[in-house]
């Protein structure tokens, strides 16, 4: 991965946690289940938020999903990709 898709990223976390963060959400310490992607999670008590890129893929999405008990519901979520360049 690039120093420049990883800044990109960054910076595109940075702004979706400044428009969460009023509304109760908190950026989660969470590592990719493969070296493919990069994750960054915002959850409240009831909805959680999740910017992902693919590196292979080279795209990037924001998902929503609902929050259970043992943490956001990964199976049911709805997302919107966000164009990149590769």
């Amino acid at each position: 991965m690039t120093l420049e898709i990883k800044n990109a990223f960054e910076y595109i976390a940075g702004k979706v946690e400044a428009q969460l963060a009023p509304a109760g959400y908190t950026r989660q310490k969470v590592a990719a289940d493969d070296k493919q992607e990069i994750v960054a999670l915002f959850t409240s008590e009831n909805v959680a938020y999740s910017v992902v890129y693919y590196k292979e893929k080279t795209h990037m999405v924001l998902r929503t999903c609902t929050m259970t008990e043992e943490g956001p519901d990964t199976v049911s979520y709805t997302h919107l990709t966000l164009p990149t360049k590769a």
